[in-house]
């Protein structure tokens, strides 16, 4: 006689084909294949034979020995389980061989006791699948499949993907953080609408973030409360660096809330201040600037974090060494650039610094180089007599006030030359002859003045610094007209 397998448990009932039904002791089980994740774990699962011929049209709640099959078949179950009901993750958590056996006079009973303390059956959310069979018959192999879905209770909120620690940048809309309902068996439970929330950052030392804007939403998969967009604001972080540590508390509607640790960073450089005050008084052409200290800060006043790497630009310096032109900002929000630039502008010329954060933001300062000039402080005569000189010529070297920059001084032995030469087509004149300055004073001895007739013209400059110079002009004839002039000025003034 063909035979049917038929199955029962103690705890649940499953429909196997329209004409096979699977009972329970003690209740029967709703009409859908799914359930709810519980505590009820079966801790046995018994299965009956019923011969091909039985029939009912509707359940019965009480086991007949007339129709159960004595007969001594040795029957398998395995129990496997997926979380997404796809083949290709299904895990085996239970596999048993029985024969029959009897119980309160019913005999041919088969009992499987499926413990499992790592996977308790229906505590996780998936699909189980039960599968019998009756080893070396013709019995048509059994499967069944039980959806398990989340519990309704919540049980606790956390984060959907578990990080260390969020980064949140002030003015800079944040990544996305999704947080889900869990239920007590850790099972994530789907969203049905999107609840009410409120965020608020709390801070260590009292620092005060304020949070601009945020957009919440429930992803597409309905298990996660997505917030989006999320802005904050503070001026306040100098408080909390350089940790930057923070939590960010999510009260939720049914009164529970949620801490997320995070981090409250500042935002890219957006300006930046020179330390000291008085810098522009070492632009000077060609020396080294000793005493440079940048203070960065972002848009809020904050200053930047410490390891920010920031590249600059430079017009009117140069660098001691390629490699400075990048540098990461130290722990108090700064760079020291002291010793690294030389000035190779002009006095007077415009010199600027640029700094590039991110490879977006460029902020510029520009400074003007000191400003010197070179003055004659001996009277010109207005003409002269060819082939004479012009004697005690005295030079100085002035700041923008008028007063003498006693720093032109030369000394040769430590590298500071500051010397007089004179430029002219005369071919007297060698401008390889130098005259020192002492204390920003330059004396020129005598300048020979050419032999014809004419226009004198010759230029006085430093020998370092070529923009400080004089052009000067005398005109000179021969000896017997100067005199027959000043005989000619002295008659008229009788």
């Amino acid at each position: 006689m063909p035979l049917m397998l038929f199955c029962f448990s103690l705890n649940f009932v499953i429909y196997s084909s329209s004409k096979i039904h699977l009972y329970l002791f003690l209740q029967l089980l709703p009409d859908e294949p799914e359930t709810y994740a519980n505590d009820v774990s079966p801790s046995e699962i018994v299965a009956v034979v019923r011969p091909a011929t039985y029939k009912s049209e509707t359940p019965s709640k009480h086991l007949d020995q007339k129709y159960m099959m004595k007969d001594n078949f040795e029957m398998s179950l395995v129990i496997t389980y997926s979380r997404n009901n796809k083949p290709q993750d299904e895990k085996n958590i239970y596999s048993g061989r029985v024969g029959p056996t009897s119980i309160k006079d019913f005999h041919g009973l088969y009992v499987f006791k499926p413990r499992s303390k790592s996977h308790p059956l229906f505590q996780k959310a998936g699909v189980y699948t039960f599968a019998f069979s009756i080893r070396n018959s013709s019995c048509e192999k059994r499967v069944v499949k039980v959806q398990v879905k989340a519990s309704r209770d919540v049980y606790k909120w956390a984060l959907a993907k578990k990080i260390s620690r969020h980064n949140l940048m002030v003015g800079c809309p944040c990544k996305p953080i999704s947080v889900s309902m869990f239920d007590k068996y850790d099972n994530q439970i789907p969203f049905l609408k999107l609840p009410d929330i409120s965020i608020k950052i709390n801070c260590p030392n009292d620092t005060r973030v304020h949070i601009s804007e945020y957009s919440p939403s429930i992803s597409i998969d309905k298990l996660g409360l997505v917030i989006e967009d999320l802005v904050i604001e503070s001026s306040d972080l100098d408080n909390i660096g350089p940790s930057y540590d923070a939590t960010m508390v999510l009260s939720l509607s049914d009164n529970s809330h949620l801490d997320i640790p995070i981090k409250v960073l500042p935002g890219s450089v957006q300006h930046f201040t020179v330390q000291p005050e008085n810098f522009e008084k070492q632009l000077i052409p060609g020396t080294v600037v000793k005493d440079l200290n940048l203070e960065l800060f972002d848009a809020y006043g904050n200053h930047v974090q410490e390891n920010e790497k920031v590249e600059f630009r430079v017009e009117g310096f140069c660098w001691l060494d390629s490699s400075f032109s990048s540098k990461k900002v130290d722990a108090c929000g700064c760079i020291a650039l002291s010793g690294l630039l030389r000035v190779t502008e002009g006095f007077g010329r415009r010199v600027s610094l640029s700094i590039c954060s991110n490879e977006k933001t460029t902020i510029s300062k520009e400074w003007q180089v000191e400003k010197r000039r070179l003055r004659i402080l001996s009277e010109m005569p207005e003409s002269c007599f060819a082939g004479s000189q012009l004697e005690h010529l005295v030079f100085e070297v002035v700041n923008s006030k008028g007063e003498v920059d006693v720093n032109f001084h030369d000394e040769d032995e430590i590298r500071q030359s500051h010397t007089l030469v004179i430029k002219s087509q005369f071919t007297d004149i060698s401008e390889s002859v130098k005259y020192v300055f002492r204390e920003g004073r330059c004396i020129i001895p005598a300048v020979p003045v050419p032999s014809k007739n004419g226009e004198f013209t010759f230029v006085v400059a430093h020998s370092r610094y070529p923009d400080l110079q004089l052009t000067l002009k005398v005109e000179f004839s021969p000896l017997k007209i100067i005199y027959l002039i000043k005989l000619l000025r002295y008659a008229f003034s009788l």
